[in-house]
């Protein structure tokens, strides 16, 4: 967390509300065509697409475009969490026996492809804006940080935001979505702050 904190600070998240209101955007958009269209929002994916979004913009410097389309990004982190739940289920340490891991489970191949991507960044042609998650832990500690403590980093960002974010998120609007009252509150609250928040 020590090695994060300067992307949460309050100057960072100030310089992070023009692209988080650009996802935001990009969401409400989606919902407001499902409605048109009659379609059922399905909220726990939208959620979790959205989250998708709001890290990778923050931490990478680009939008994977979740809410637009299938994410490959997306896919491996629910074949990690596949993986994990698994293991967790497992009699026994199946992973710990060489080449056994990828019999049962395709954690270990998911987590790979999403270093593959976090290390194209990093080497990318252009360094990554030093706004990014990404230009922050790369240079923590001085420059310190192995290629894969960056990766490793950022992927755990990008899981735990993801899915535990997208639960949470789609939980709180259901429970929104039973109490009118509430919703009227708040919707008034949003509409009193400053402008541009």
């Amino acid at each position: 967390r020590r090695l994060t904190a300067p992307g949460f600070s309050e100057s960072a998240m100030q310089g992070h509300l023009p692209s988080v209101c650009g996802v935001v955007e990009n969401m409400l958009a989606q919902v407001e065509r499902k409605v048109a269209e009659g379609a059922i929002v399905n909220f726990s994916d939208l959620m979790r697409r959205f989250n998708a979004d709001v890290i990778s913009k923050l931490a990478f410097g680009q939008d994977f475009g979740s809410l637009h389309q299938d994410s490959p990004d997306l896919a491996d982190l629910a074949m990690y969490l596949d993986g994990v739940y698994t293991r967790m289920l497992a009699p026994v340490r199946y992973w710990k026996v060489p080449g056994l891991a990828r019999v049962f489970d395709s954690g270990d191949a998911a987590v790979a492809r999403l270093q593959r991507k976090v290390f194209a960044l990093l080497d990318g042609p252009s360094p990554p804006a030093a706004a990014t998650l990404l230009a922050k832990l790369a240079a923590a500690e001085g420059g310190k940080l192995s290629r894969e403590e960056v990766a490793d980093n950022l992927i755990t960002l990008f899981i735990a935001g993801t899915d535990t974010s997208s639960h949470t998120t789609a939980w709180a609007l259901y429970h929104l979505s039973r109490h009118p009252e509430v919703q009227r509150r708040i919707a008034a609250e949003a509409r009193a702050l400053p402008s541009g928040l």
